[in-house]
């Protein structure tokens, strides 16, 4: 880890759609390759959307069908894994971090993300943990938390979503992560505890904070007229 903390701006959404995110994830990229600019946090909901990763089949969308008469968006994104989806209750952290000052260390770079879900989680008393062979975090044998990324030059893009409290029955549509018969869970199925979005934002942000040592500058809540990347 680094000897001291780095310097990190936090933006937060409420709701932004996944396009509009990635184009800002890929600018804040930009800035690092031409400027060496600092690393960038981006924590947001998305409207309904499946994503598809480098190695996902068109096959783990089950129920095509739906998905095209309920208008749900299907996004080549580029991040590495399978097909995943994104819905209102589930928190998205997207660091965007230069990894020469993280150690430089790929593996090491999705444990930590891995670790900060994990942290956040056993705030509420969840056990979560990992399992061999398969990225993400699970409870048992049902899926709460994952990951998918891409690294280029160094730094990353794309990163993590947690469920919090979204309809689950929404991946019905999918075969999350590529995997037969993945169950999915989320922080208020498994506790019953209804967390504002607000609140688990700020509180994946200080597990990002003690898991990465950062020292963080928020930018203006849903402005993006503000944002200067």
């Amino acid at each position: 880890m680094p000897d001291k903390a780095i310097t990190c701006r936090v933006f937060e959404f409420e709701t932004i759609p996944y396009s509009e995110c990635l184009r800002l994830q890929l600018a804040a990229r930009q800035k690092i390759v031409a400027e060496g600019g600092p690393d960038s946090l981006f924590l947001v909901e998305h409207p309904i959307v499946i994503t598809l990763g480098r190695s996902a089949r068109k096959e783990n969308i089950l129920d095509p069908c739906r998905v095209r008469e309920e208008g749900i968006p299907v996004i080549d994104a580029g991040r590495g894994g399978d097909v995943t989806m994104h819905l209102p209750g589930q928190l998205v952290a997207y660091p965007v971090f230069d990894l020469n000052r993280h150690g430089r260390d790929l593996r090491r770079f999705i444990y930590f993300l891995e670790e900060t879900q994990i942290r956040f989680l056993s705030a509420y008393g969840i056990q979560a943990g990992r399992r061999d062979g398969f990225p993400g975090v699970w409870v048992k044998r049902k899926k709460i938390g994952f990951v998918g990324i891409a690294v280029s030059r160094w730094i990353s893009c794309h990163g993590i979503s947690l469920n919090i409290g979204c309809d689950l029955s929404q991946f019905e549509m999918i075969r999350p992560c590529g995997i037969d018969r993945l169950q999915v869970t989320s922080l208020e199925q498994l506790t019953n505890v209804i967390l504002p979005m607000g609140k688990a934002r700020e509180h994946l942000l200080a597990c990002f904070v003690e898991v990465f040592r950062l020292s963080c500058v928020k930018l203006p809540k849903n402005r993006l007229e503000q944002i200067r990347l």
